[in-house]
């Protein structure tokens, strides 16, 4: 290990270290070197774009960092909000910061997967504009004005499924689009509703979570914002919906005085990783229930597969396990394709507000 990498630990604390060491030996081990270093400095549309893979957003001028996101390998690198950007450079898949906190000048090494970038497109494309995207046709009119007034309320989080099974097909035949991309498209047209009636303007009204066996959050503030959280990742690794959804609850229940919490999961159900979901959910439920305020959990199945029975096995019997009330609504795969993500949306929060006294 060179001197210089030994350097940008210094501000880590012993976990971040292991959690980096086992993140940097792949990746040594992996792929084509790179023989000269990419100089991002001058490039601050490059520049941006590969530190977004990092899990930073910077400034309009590429030399201050305004954003870190929880969970991301600039996260770990011990990269915080405010410390100043001196120098960028890529060589491989590590990206080199030179970074500026007060009067210390330090170094973080972060790896990054540029198959994100490989993969996703340099613009977002509007289903409607997009002639190979399945077009759905809702079985009843959306009532955008209900819609709009059930959300008001809540501050909504959505938990998407990023692990290598989301990268499979719908199964709809020789039109047949993978789940992540439906999901993307299904977000967006959400995320344009919710945008141009002035739903985002609030501040931590809507975010996005995506998880492997990690998780990764991004405050949603509009298409540019979501844009950005889809071209920072892949559909890749397994699946630990445990972390980000107790993640999400927790930081919920710490503000007893804030607004009702809405979470939408999208998953093909697919978990093998993390601790037990039932348990969290009882938990949670009972906690909202004595501290306030109100939880809604409302499970999308995405694709036929065999996580179908996990997801049914949440919704059904949590009161029978000691919640104080039912805090999760599912939606199957069949309603979900034919009426799409808001109609589904809107009826979620319809029926199960009505069922467990929440409206």
């Amino acid at each position: 290990m060179s001197r210089d990498f030994c350097w940008s630990f210094r501000f880590f604390n012993p976990a971040a270290v292991s959690f980096l060491m086992l993140l940097f030996l792949p990746i040594a081990c992996e792929g084509r070197e790179v023989s000269q270093s990419l100089k991002l400095s001058g490039h601050v549309d490059e520049l941006a774009r590969f530190c977004s893979l990092a899990g930073l957003t910077l400034d309009a001028s590429g030399r201050k960092v305004m954003l870190v996101r929880a969970g991301s390998t600039g996260y770990y690198s011990g990269v915080l909000v405010g410390d100043g950007v001196e120098k960028v450079s890529l060589v491989g898949q590590v990206l080199t910061i030179n970074l500026k906190r007060g009067a210390q000048v330090f170094q973080a090494r972060i790896p990054i997967k540029l198959s994100a970038l490989n993969s996703a497109p340099d613009t977002f494309q509007s289903p409607k504009d997009n002639t190979n995207a399945v077009k759905l046709k809702a079985a009843v009119k959306l009532d955008e004005q209900k819609l709009l007034q059930l959300l008001s309320p809540y501050r909504v989080v959505c938990i998407l499924d990023r692990s290598d099974s989301m990268d499979g097909g719908l199964g709809l035949g020789p039109q047949d689009v993978s789940r992540w991309t439906w999901c993307r498209e299904q977000l967006q047209d959400l995320t344009g509703f919710l945008k141009e009636r002035g739903q985002l303007n609030e501040l931590d009204k809507f975010s996005l979570v995506t998880f492997n066996e990690s998780f990764e959050e991004y405050p949603i503030d509009g298409l540019k914002a979501l844009e950005s959280a889809f071209n920072s990742v892949v559909p890749e690794g397994a699946t630990n919906l445990y972390a980000p959804l107790k993640h999400v609850l927790d930081c919920h229940l710490k503000s007893p005085a804030g607004r009702p919490l809405l979470v939408l999961v999208l998953t093909d159900g697919g978990a093998n990783r993390g601790a037990s979901l039932p348990d969290l959910l009882v938990e949670t439920a009972n906690r909202s229930a004595r501290e306030g305020p109100a939880v809604t959990v409302c499970f999308f199945e995405i694709g036929k597969g065999s996580g179908a029975g996990l997801l049914s096995s949440l919704d059904e019997g949590l009161v029978s396990r000691g919640a104080a009330r039912d805090i999760v609504y599912l939606e199957s795969f069949e309603k979900l394709l034919e009426m799409g993500l808001k109609q589904s949306l809107l009826d979620a929060v319809s029926r199960h507000g009505k069922f467990s006294g929440q409206l």
